[in-house]
């Protein structure tokens, strides 16, 4: 039908007027008919209108925009279970499942109780604030508009799989914060510190700048501050401001441009525990990048021990540069940097607190990065403190690198094996104060000597027959066994002085000295002979001194030369006997010999007794033949004209039948009217217990 208005229809049914069929038709097609057009008011007053769906897809309602159908309501979208569904132009913009319940916004088919298809490349999901900022944001592209906030709280991109939070946090973690720290360059990289969704600080100033927040709120406690490390006054100041991170802080320290490293500012890196800087060896031509965060702690009871600081004179404090003014965080309580005064409470402060790095990174011509979290007031990093190993209360340094060499500051104790490839060197230009002892210690002394110290034996032994052991030094014993033969170097010296014939006072006489088999006898100064006895099995040593010049023929068992007698002819074939002289002992030898009462015996008979007799005991051998026995021709006969003579002898319990033969050396004086002290010298080794004279006789 053609439509019509209402003025129009009403003109046709006006008093005395004659409407047609057409007019009536057209004003019956006007009309609502519950029936024909599926709308129906129900006289119920409580009951809505109704209105039934049309077509395959139960459309019920068309919303018309100009003139074109806008947006329809229907019930049963094409390939789907029936719900309400609003479409815009045949795309579903908000679809509602009638048995599940499930919202789809942007599709027809929700798989979850609210499911968001991005017909276009929008945001799926935000939500704002009430003062227009923006608190999430859910995007399925990979860039963010003008439109929306880029330092929303939340946003996730659906493409990239990027989340990003301005914070976290759970039921029991207050603050779960991310964190970025940049070293700047020397080119246009800035030194830069986020934390969370804030920019704290960005700077382009040369130098190092310190940058010290609160751990509970990250707001600044005062103004970060560019210090310029060519400048021994501001060196000074950055020492102090360090020392004065109060307890509950965080200090951040970034470079940017050129900084210059002087010995002053590795005192600083060291008093900060930061071994990176400290350790690392600045190349000149070399462009280094730093950043690192520390902390405060504070000490239960224990006085820190104080580092060394710059010494500098200060005349005038540091420059601060203020904030950027993108910097929402609040300075907290402002630090006093005036040098002297900054300098005197650092020194009290560090006396109860104790400086922890923890995240340190240095890099070379590239920007020094290190990120991380903050999970209420502990921090969480992706790069290493230090590159250092400090004592359990982290105070002193024990061990760190720098890059070319690994330094050990204390005792160092391994327990596994240990792999020097490359060698060791003992290199410690001082040398040590104090030797050390512990066994296998390698050292360099103060003397400038390197010692091993060793307590028994130093063993080089077969690595493919473990039971062969080649070379090995006995320490104590002072031998040396290769191969299974032992040799042991030994010295002897026998000392005497003469007399001039006009009666001139004797010179001074040296003493007399043994060593061997590890024992060292350097200053024997009994006068007359002094025998040492070495015992092959048991590896004893005894040293006893004879008077040799006193002779009285009445007590014959009881003197000197009597026991040397006895201990000379008691002697075992497992024994080795050394004689030295000192000072006069000829004369009870020469003497004893000339007594017509003592038996003339055979030299080879060992069988001694006492007979007494009536001017005393006396034995059926005298010293003279005991010395024969040993085959000590010299000693045996000695003439008083020999007086004050020094002698030495090495020899065994008899001649040895393989030809092993007794030394004897007796100085002989160029002139006898020489006066002072003359020594007789034996060295050589004792070989299997075989002695190999290398050099004897004068000395």
């Amino acid at each position: 039908m053609t439509k019509k208005t209402r003025a129009e229809l009403s003109r046709r049914f006006q008093r005395g007027d004659k409407p047609t069929e057409g007019d009536f038709l057209d004003l019956f097609d006007s009309f609502i008919n519950s029936i024909d057009d599926g709308i129906e008011k129900s006289s119920s007053t409580n009951a809505p209108l109704k209105i039934s769906p049309q077509g395959t897809e139960e459309n019920w309602l068309d919303l018309i925009g100009g003139n074109t159908d806008t947006w329809r309501i229907n019930h049963k979208p094409s390939q789907t279970s029936p719900g309400f569904n609003l479409t815009y132009q045949s795309d579903s913009r908000l679809y509602i499942d009638d048995v599940t319940g499930k919202v789809g916004i942007g599709n027809n088919v929700p798989f979850a109780k609210l499911h968001i298809n991005a017909i276009t490349n929008n945001d799926i999901l935000r939500l704002d604030n009430s003062d227009g900022t923006t608190a999430l944001v859910i995007s399925d592209k990979s860039t963010v508009n003008a439109n929306n906030q880029s330092n929303a709280a939340f946003q996730f991109n659906t493409i990239s799989g990027k989340l990003k939070l301005g914070s976290l946090a759970t039921n029991i973690i207050n603050n779960i914060m991310p964190v970025y720290i940049r070293g700047g360059d020397t080119t246009s990289t800035s030194a830069l510190v986020k934390i969370g969704n804030t920019k704290i600080y960005e700077t382009t100033s040369k130098g190092l700048t310190l940058i010290n927040l609160e751990k509970s709120s990250y707001a600044l406690v005062s103004p970060p501050i560019t210090y310029d490390t060519s400048n021994a006054t501001q060196l000074l100041n950055l020492s102090n401001a360090i020392q004065n991170i109060n307890v509950g802080t965080i200090g951040i320290l970034v470079s940017c441009g050129i900084w210059n490293v002087n010995d002053d500012l590795k005192k600083i890196f060291k008093t900060a525990k930061l071994y990176k800087g400290y350790a690392t060896n600045f190349t000149l031509g070399i462009k280094y990048s730093y950043a690192a965060i520390f902390e405060a702690q504070a000490l239960s009871g224990v006085i820190q021990q104080q580092e060394e600081t710059p010494t500098s004179n200060p005349l005038f404090p540091a420059q601060k540069e203020a904030p950027t003014s993108n910097s929402i965080f609040s300075v907290a309580t402002a630090v006093n940097t005036t040098p002297g005064l900054a300098s005197q409470a650092a020194q009290t402060q560090a006396l109860n607190k104790l400086i922890i790095p923890i995240a340190e990174v240095i890099n070379e011509n590239e920007v020094a990065k290190i990120s991380g979290w903050i999970i209420d007031d502990k921090w969480i990093s992706s790069i290493d403190a230090v590159n250092a190993i400090t004592d359990s209360t982290g105070k002193h340094l024990s061990l760190f690198s720098d890059g070319q060499n690994v330094t050990v500051q204390l005792n160092l104790t391994i327990n596994g094996t240990t792999t020097a490839s490359g060698g060791i060197i003992v290199n410690n230009t001082q040398g040590l104060e104090n030797h050390l002892n512990i066994d296998g210690a390698l050292y360099r002394y103060k003397d400038n000597h390197v010692y091993m110290t060793v307590t028994d034996s130093l063993c080089i032994r077969d690595s493919y027959n473990t039971t062969n052991i080649p070379f090995k030094f006995d320490t104590k014993k002072a031998n040396l066994s290769i191969n299974g033969i032992k040799s042991q170097p030994f010295f002897i010296r026998g000392t005497g002085s003469l007399i001039s014939r006009s009666g001139i006072t004797p010179g001074a006489c040296e003493p007399a000295v043994i060593n061997f088999y590890g024992q060292s006898y350097p200053l024997i100064t009994h006068k007359g002979l002094n025998l040492l006895i070495y015992d092959t099995q048991n590896e004893s040593l005894t040293l006893t001194n004879y008077d040799t010049t006193i002779y009285t023929p009445t007590s014959y068992a009881s003197s000197d030369l009597d026991k040397l007698t006895l201990q000379l002819t008691n002697m075992t074939l497992t024994q080795i006997g050394i004689l030295v002289s000192y000072d006069n002992w000829v004369d009870g030898i020469a003497r004893a010999g000339l007594v017509n009462d003592y038996n003339n015996i055979d030299p080879s008979n060992t069988n001694i007794t006492i007979t007494t007799t009536s001017t005393g005991q006396r034995y059926n051998i005298t010293l003279k033949d005991a010395l024969t026995l040993k085959k000590l021709n010299i000693a045996a006969n000695i003439k008083l004209s020999d007086t004050r003579k020094p002698y030495a002898a090495i020899f065994l319990h008899q001649a040895n039948p393989n030809g092993i033969q007794p030394i004897e050396v007796l100085q002989q004086a160029a002139s006898f009217d020489r006066i002072g002290s003359l020594d007789s010298t034996i060295a050589g080794w004792l070989i299997n217990n075989v002695f190999v004279a290398f050099n004897k006789g004068n000395a």
